[in-house]
């Protein structure tokens, strides 16, 4: 086996962990505990090495190296989706907490006036 062979077996059995992840955040479907500027910078490196690979006629490398670039930038486009939705749940949220807020303080000025109008009640 060339180094070339191994290299190129590790970035291929690399891809294949690497589907896990993507599994469980669809799974999940949401983005939480994690830093995706780590896959960022591994799926740049690896865009780098699909350039740099066949210079150096490591043909191996470079199959392992795309498989991992493909599924770390389909991982990536998982976050950004599921980034989207939370942000946008959040906003939805806000507002009904908002509007339950403005409700239930106008409930509260209703139960504390005083039925006659006297202002000094309660």
């Amino acid at each position: 086996m060339t180094p070339d062979m191994v290299n190129g077996l590790f970035e291929i059995f690399g891809a294949f962990v690497l589907c896990f992840n993507v599994k469980q955040i669809r799974k999940d479907r949401a983005v939480k505990g994690i830093n995706p500027w780590t896959t960022v910078f591994f799926t740049t490196w690896g865009m780098w090495n699909l350039y740099y690979y066949p210079s150096l006629e490591q043909w191996w490398s470079f199959y392992g190296g795309l498989a991992i670039v493909i599924v770390n930038t389909f991982w990536l486009i998982h976050v950004i989706v599921y980034w989207q939705d939370d942000r946008k749940k959040a906003k939805i949220a806000d507002r009904f907490n908002k509007r339950r807020q403005e409700r239930n303080a106008r409930r509260e000025k209703k139960k504390n006036k005083d039925p006659w109008g006297n202002s000094g009640y309660k």
